[in-house]
C-alpha cells in the first residue's frame, strides 16, 4: 500500500457545486407559449464539482482534508450541511458571490430534457492562500479544477514550492499546471489546448508542459495513457448502448487516484479507472464507485511457470486482484522445448500445473502447443491481459483484442537463473 494512505496526507482543492436534479415529466401544452409543461415530482440535491470527486473517493475509503470556496448564501450553506452530513474533513471559505448551481430536469428513468445554471465566475483563486498555508511538505494534492474561480495562474506554482505531487482534472488552460505530476483533460480540452489528437501532439505537450503523466479520456472509446519517457497505451472501453455521463469524469479520476494510492502506477490505474467509468455510465443518475467496479471480468495471463517460483506466486495474486476470474495459459512441453531448448522444461507439465493450482486463486487452466497463446485468447476473449514487464504494450500477443497490464516483476527471480543454479 503507498504511504499517502497511511500518512493521511492527501489533500484536495477545487470547485464545488450543488448538482441539483429535478424529476419529473412532460405534461401538456402551455397556452402562455407553444412549449411544454414540465410538472415536478421529486427532487434531490448532491454535492457536485469537486464534490462528486470527493464523495467517490470517501466511498473508496479514501483519507484525505478538502479545502473549498462557497458563497455566502443558501446554496454554500447547504454545500456545508452535506459535508458535515457525510462526514468529510473539510475547510472552506466563504466569497461574496453565488454558489454554483446546476438544476437538471429529467424523468423517473433520468432521460435528461434539459439543464439550468445558475452562477458568476469571477477569478478568486487570491483567496487560496487558506489552502496553501495547510500543505506540508511533500504533501500529495489534487486538483479538481471546473474553472469556477478558485484556480489561478499561480495555484499550481504556490503548491509546488513544497514539493507536492500533484494530480489534476483540469479545465484551465494548459499553461496552468505546468510541472504537475499527472493532469487528466478529456479530449475535447486536449483538442481545444493543442488541436486534433496525435500521439506526437500528446508526447510534445507533455515535453513542453513538463508532466510526468498525460492521461486523456476519451468517452465512450476509451483512455489515451502517456508516460513522459515515450511509453503510452490506449484502453479501450466496454459500449453502453444509453450511457449517463454525468459524473464520468470523477468516477474515473477517483478510481485512477484510489488505485495509484493503492499502489499501482499509472497504466494499471489507469485501465481500473476505466473499467469503473464504463460501469458507471450504465447506471443513471449520480452514482458512486465501489472497489468491485474497478474490476475487469475475465483477467488472462500466461507463461512456462517452471521451478514455481516467488515471482510467478506475485504474478498470479496480481492478475487474480485484477479481475473477478483468472484464466492461465500454460506451455506444453513440446512448446517449453522450441522456447528454452531442449533441456528444458525442469519441471514436467503435471508438476507445473500442480504448483498452479496450489494458489487456489485460478478458475481455469488451459495448455497450449504452439509459441503464443493468441488461439486461447481469441477463443476466451479476456477483458484483460497481464504479462510481465520482460514485455512492452506493443509486443504482448492478443493487444488488438484486449486491454493489456504490465506487471512489474521481482527482480532477481527467474526460472532461468534459479536452473542454472541447480545445474
Amino acid at each position: 500500500m503507498n504511504n499517502y494512505i497511511k500518512k493521511n496526507n492527501v489533500k484536495i482543492y477545487g470547485d464545488i457545486m450543488v448538482d441539483s436534479w429535478i424529476i419529473g415529466k412532460y405534461t401538456k401544452k402551455s397556452q402562455e407559449a407553444p412549449i411544454k409543461i414540465f410538472s415536478e415530482k421529486n427532487y434531490k440535491n448532491n454535492l457536485g464539482g469537486a464534490g462528486n470527486l470527493i464523495m467517490n473517493l470517501k466511498n473508496l475509503n479514501v483519507k484525505f482534508k478538502f479545502f473549498c470556496h462557497v458563497g455566502n448564501d443558501k446554496n454554500g450553506k447547504h454545500i456545508e450541511n452535506l459535508l458535515k452530513k457525510n462526514n468529510i474533513a473539510y475547510y472552506l471559505k466563504k466569497i461574496n458571490q453565488p454558489t454554483t448551481i446546476k438544476t437538471r430536469f429529467v424523468n423517473s428513468n433520468f432521460k435528461h430534457y434539459f439543464r439550468s445554471d445558475f452562477e458568476k465566475i469571477t477569478n478568486f483563486s487570491k483567496k487560496e492562500n487558506f489552502f496553501t498555508k495547510k500543505i506540508l511538505l511533500n504533501d500529495f494534492v489534487i486538483i479538481s479544477d471546473y474553472a469556477k474561480g478558485c484556480i489561478g495562474k499561480n495555484t499550481v506554482k504556490n503548491i509546488l514550492k513544497k514539493k507536492c505531487k500533484i494530480f489534476v482534472d483540469p479545465k484551465n488552460p494548459p499553461n496552468y499546471f505546468k510541472n504537475v505530476f499527472l493532469i487528466k483533460p478529456n479530449m475535447n480540452k486536449f483538442n481545444e489546448w493543442f488541436g486534433k489528437f496525435t500521439k506526437q501532439k500528446a508526447l510534445k505537450a507533455m515535453r513542453k508542459m513538463n508532466w510526468q503523466w498525460l492521461v486523456i479520456t476519451d468517452g465512450e472509446k476509451g483512455v489515451h495513457v502517456f508516460k513522459k519517457n515515450g511509453e503510452n497505451t490506449f484502453y479501450k472501453t466496454n459500449k453502453v448502448k444509453y450511457p449517463d455521463v454525468t459524473g464520468a469524469g470523477d468516477v474515473f479520476f477517483s478510481a485512477l487516484i484510489y488505485s495509484y494510492l493503492k499502489g499501482y502506477d499509472i497504466f494499471a490505474a489507469s485501465c481500473l479507472a476505466n473499467n469503473a467509468a464504463s460501469k458507471l455510465v450504465s447506471k443513471k443518475g449520480i452514482q458512486l464507485v465501489e472497489k468491485k467496479d474497478l474490476k475487469s471480468n475475465i483477467v488472462f495471463t500466461n507463461g512456462v511457470f517452471d521451478t514455481f517460483h516467488k515471482g510467478h506466486k506475485k504474478l498470479i495474486n496480481f492478475a487474480k486482484d485484477l479481475g473477478n476470474k483468472l484464466i492461465v495459459g500454460i506451455n506444453s512441453d513440446q512448446s517449453v522445448r522450441v522456447l528454452k531448448g531442449k533441456n528444458r522444461p525442469y519441471d514436467k507439465l503435471k508438476n507445473r500445473i500442480a504448483n498452479l493450482k496450489k494458489t487456489k486463486l485460478i478458475s481455469k487452466i488451459i495448455v497450449f502447443n504452439s509459441k503464443t497463446p493468441i488461439k486461447i485468447i481469441n477463443k476466451i476473449k479476456p477483458d484483460l491481459i497481464v504479462k510481465g514487464d520482460d514485455y512492452k504494450f506493443n509486443n504482448v500477443v492478443g493487444k488488438n483484442l484486449s486491454n493489456i497490464i504490465i506487471f512489474p516483476r521481482i527482480k532477481n527471480f527467474s526460472s532461468s537463473k534459479i536452473i542454472n543454479k541447480i545445474i
